[in-house]
C-alpha cells in the first residue's frame, strides 16, 4: 500500500544526525566570506553583476533571504535542504505514477534513502543541487501533461520551471534530452514537431552554458589555479572510468567518500581504453534493445546516463582538482537508477535493500556533522586526499596543536609539492611558534609558486611588521588586496598598519573596504570608528 506520509518520516529519521551538522568547506565561503551575501543590495548584485561566484541567482537569492532570517544557525538550512529532498521524492513518485510505472512508490523510496544522496542533502550549500533538481522535475511533470493534452499553459510551465532549474544550477542543461526521451518512451518516435517544441528548452540550456563559460573569469576567482592537465584523449578515457564508477556506486553505495582517488590514464596503454570501450558497447546494446523492445527499464537507464553525462569528465569542474568524481554530482542520476532497480528486482529483495540503504544513510549522515568528521573520514577512505590533510591541518592549527598541524601539512605537501597553500600553511605553524625566519622562508617559497597568493602576502606582511619593515609590510598588503579584492583580512590589516602610522584617512578607507566584504565584523567596525574619531 502506498503511503506518501512515509517519505518525510523516513527521510527525517535517516538524516537526523546531519541536522546537527556545522557549516562545511564551501559553506564558509558562502556565508562568512561572500560580501554579496552580507550586503543590503545583494539581490541586485546576484542577478545583474558578476560579484557572485557563479551565476546561480535563484540559489544565491534563497540563501541571501535565509541568511537574513536564520543568520549562522545551521539547523534551519539543514531542514530546508531536507524539505526540498522530500519534495523531490514526492515528485518522483507522482511522475512515475503518471507514467503508469507499477513500482513508482518503491522507486521513490529507494531514491529517498539512497546513501549516495547524503552529500547533496546533508551539505548545506548543495541546496543548489536539490533545488535545481526540484525545478527540473516540475518541468518534466508539466511536459508530460503537455504531451498528453497539448495545452499551451502546460508547455509554458514546463519551460518556466526548466529556466528556474538552470538559474539554480547550470548542470541541469542536459534536461531537454530527458524531455525528448519521454517523447520517445511514449510515442516510439521523435518528429520535427517535437524538435521544434523542444528548441526553446535547448535555447535556455545554451544560455546557461554560455553564462557558465564566458560570464565568469575563473582565473580571477582561483588565482589561476590549474584544475587539471588532462588532454582531450585523457578526458575521453577518464569518462569511461567515471561512468562505471557512478554505476557501481549507485548499485553498491559502500565506502563512500568526499574525495575519491584520481585515476591515472595513459593514452599509449591499451588497458586505459577498456572502460570507455566497454561503456560504448554496453550503451549501444541497451540503445538497440530500447529501440527494438521498448523496455521501460531501459528508459530509466537512459535517464541515468543523461544525469551523469555533464560530470563524467569532459568539463573542467573546479572540484576535479581533488577528485574526478563526487557523490553530489550523482543526485539526478540516482533517480533513474532507483527506478531501474525497482523494475528489475523482486519485492522482497528491494525491501531488504531499503533497510540496508536506511542504515548506510544514517551512518553516512554522521560524517557531515563537522568538518573534522568529514576530513578524517576522507583520509580513512583515501589516504592520498591532500585536501583533507590541508583542512585537518588548519583545524589543528586553530586549536593550537601546531605539531599535529605540521604533520598534516607536510604529508599533503609530499603529494602536492607545488601547492602554494600548503607551503604557506607550514609557514603559519612556524610563525605561531615564534620562528619568524623559517616562517618567512616558507611564505616566500609559497609566493615563488603563486606570486599573487593573497594569504601568503598577508602573512609575509605580518613577519615584516614584526621585523620593523612597515614599508615592506604595506607593499605586501596592497598587493594582497589588489590580487584578491574580496580579501577581508588584507584590508583589515592594512587599516591596522595605517593606524600605527597615524594615516587615519587611509586607515578609514581600508576598514570601510573590509566592512564591504564582511559588514558584521566588530573589530573592523571599531577600527573604522577609531580612525574617524582620530580625524576629528
Amino acid at each position: 500500500m502506498q503511503k506518501p506520509w512515509l517519505f518525510p518520516l523516513l527521510i527525517l529519521a535517516v538524516y537526523l544526525p546531519a541536522l546537527q551538522g556545522q557549516f562545511l568547506w564551501d559553506d564558509f565561503t558562502c556565508f562568512l566570506d561572500d560580501n554579496v551575501m552580507h550586503s543590503a543590495n545583494g539581490l541586485w548584485r546576484i542577478w545583474f553583476t558578476r560579484d557572485a561566484t557563479d551565476y546561480w541567482p535563484i540559489t544565491y537569492s534563497l540563501l541571501w533571504f535565509a541568511y537574513r532570517i536564520f543568520g549562522l544557525a545551521t539547523l534551519p538550512y539543514h531542514l530546508l535542504n531536507v524539505l526540498v529532498h522530500t519534495l523531490n521524492v514526492w515528485l518522483i513518485w507522482k511522475l512515475l505514477s503518471k507514467m503508469k510505472f507499477r513500482f513508482a512508490f518503491t522507486a521513490a523510496l529507494l531514491f529517498a534513502l539512497h546513501p549516495v544522496n547524503v552529500e547533496a542533502v546533508a551539505w548545506i550549500f548543495q541546496i543548489k543541487t536539490t533545488l535545481s533538481t526540484c525545478f527540473a522535475l516540475l518541468s518534466l511533470y508539466f511536459w508530460i501533461d503537455f504531451t498528453e493534452q497539448q495545452r499551451k499553459s502546460f508547455y509554458f510551465y514546463s519551460l518556466l520551471f526548466f529556466t528556474f532549474a538552470v538559474l539554480t544550477k547550470t548542470s541541469v542543461v542536459v534536461w531537454p534530452f530527458v524531455l525528448l526521451g519521454f517523447v520517445f518512451y511514449k510515442f516510439r518516435k521523435i518528429d520535427l514537431k517535437n524538435l521544434i517544441q523542444i528548441s526553446p528548452f535547448f535555447g535556455v540550456s545554451l544560455f546557461g552554458g554560455l553564462i557558465a563559460l564566458s560570464w565568469y573569469h575563473y582565473g580571477e576567482l582561483t588565482a589561476n589555479e590549474v584544475v587539471r592537465n588532462d588532454t582531450f584523449i585523457d578526458k575521453i578515457l577518464l569518462s569511461g572510468h567515471s561512468f562505471w564508477f557512478y554505476l557501481y556506486k549507485d548499485l553498491l553505495p559502500v565506502s563512500l567518500s568526499f574525495i575519491y582517488p584520481r585515476w591515472q590514464v595513459e593514452s599509449a596503454d591499451f588497458v586505459s581504453y577498456l572502460p570507455i570501450l566497454f561503456a560504448f558497447i554496453f550503451l549501444g546494446a541497451c540503445g538497440y534493445l530500447a529501440y527494438r523492445k521498448n523496455e521501460k527499464w531501459l528508459w530509466f537507464l537512459g535517464f541515468f546516463v543523461v544525469g551523469v553525462f555533464p560530470v563524467i569528465g569532459f568539463a573542467d569542474i573546479y572540484f576535479m582538482r581533488y577528485s574526478y568524481v563526487a557523490d553530489h554530482w550523482q543526485y539526478i542520476s540516482v533517480m533513474g537508477f532507483s527506478a531501474l532497480l525497482a523494475s528489475l528486482l523482486p519485492a522482497r529483495i528491494t525491501y531488504l535493500i531499503l533497510v540496508l540503504y536506511a542504515g548506510l544513510t544514517f551512518q553516512r549522515a554522521f560524517v557531515f556533522q563537522s568538518e573534522e568528521n568529514l576530513w578524517n573520514d576522507s583520509l580513512t577512505k583515501n589516504p592520498s586526499a591532500w585536501l583533507a590533510d590541508l583542512n585537518l591541518g588548519n583545524i589543528r592549527l586553530s586549536q593550537g596543536r601546531g605539531d599535529e598541524a605540521l604533520e598534516h601539512f607536510q604529508k599533503a605537501l609530499e603529494l602536492r609539492p607545488q601547492e602554494a597553500s600548503l607551503v604557506n600553511n607550514i609557514g603559519m605553524v612556524y610563525f605561531a611558534r615564534g620562528d619568524l625566519k623559517t616562517a618567512k622562508e616558507y611564505y616566500n617559497r609559497s609566493l615563488s609558486i603563486a606570486p599573487s597568493y593573497a594569504q601568503a602576502l598577508n602573512n609575509l606582511a605580518a613577519v615584516l611588521l614584526r621585523e620593523g619593515d612597515q614599508a615592506g609590510a604595506e607593499e605586501k598588503l596592497k598587493h594582497a588586496v589588489q590580487a584578491l579584492p574580496t580579501y577581508f583580512k588584507g584590508f583589515k590589516n592594512l587599516g591596522q598598519l595605517y593606524m600605527i602610522e597615524s594615516r587615519f584617512q587611509e586607515a578609514a578607507a581600508s576598514y570601510q573596504a573590509a566592512l564591504q566584504v564582511r559588514p558584521d565584523d566588530l573589530e573592523a567596525r571599531q577600527g573604522l570608528q577609531a580612525a574617524i574619531q582620530a580625524l576629528k
